[in-house]
C-alpha cells in the first residue's frame, strides 16, 4: 500500500466514507413543539364538577406541562362567565377586585411566554369559591 502525504489510502478512505455518511444523515435540529390546551377540556372553562377539577386537568398534563409557545384556550359563553388572571394572594382568596387582565368575551386564547406561574380566577360571583380557578407554571420552550 502507498502511503500519501502520510497518510495510508485506507485512512483516506475511511475519513471519506464518514464524511459522506454523515452528510447524507437526516440533520437533528431541536424543534418547538406549540401546543394549544383547552382548558378543562371537555368541560371547558365553568363550574368544575369537583374543586379540585382544574388541578387535576393541569396535573394530567405532565410530564411535558405547558411551555413557553403554547397557548391556554378558554372556552366559555359571553356573558355567563369570565376569566381574570390575578396575583397569588388574590387566588388564594378568590379576590376579583383587582385583576391584572380579565377576559369576557369567550372564548379566548391566552398565549404562555417565559418562565413564570400564571394564576387564573372566573370573575363569575362564586364560581372561584367553588374551584372554578387554575394554577399554571410555564416552562421554557420545549425541545423535541
Amino acid at each position: 500500500m502507498a502511503i500519501i502525504n502520510g497518510t495510508s489510502p485506507s485512512a483516506v478512505l475511511q475519513v471519506l466514507l464518514l464524511t459522506t455518511a454523515a452528510a447524507l444523515m437526516p440533520q437533528q435540529l431541536p424543534v418547538s413543539m406549540a401546543t394549544n390546551f383547552v382548558v378543562g377540556d371537555i368541560l371547558g372553562w365553568g363550574i368544575p364538577r369537583t374543586p379540585t377539577f382544574y388541578h387535576d386537568w393541569a396535573m394530567s398534563t405532565l410530564p411535558n406541562g405547558f411551555h413557553t409557545g403554547d397557548s391556554l384556550d378558554f372556552v366559555y359563553a359571553s356573558g355567563q362567565d369570565c376569566v381574570m388572571q390575578v396575583t397569588v394572594d388574590d387566588y388564594n382568596t378568590c379576590n376579583t377586585m383587582h385583576p391584572i387582565q380579565s377576559w369576557t368575551n369567550g372564548p379566548g386564547a391566552y398565549p404562555l411566554q417565559g418562565y413564570t406561574i400564571l394564576y387564573f380566577i372566573s370573575g363569575a360571583p362564586g364560581h372561584c369559591a367553588v374551584g372554578e380557578k387554575i394554577t399554571i407554571e410555564v416552562l421554557n420552550a420545549l425541545l423535541v
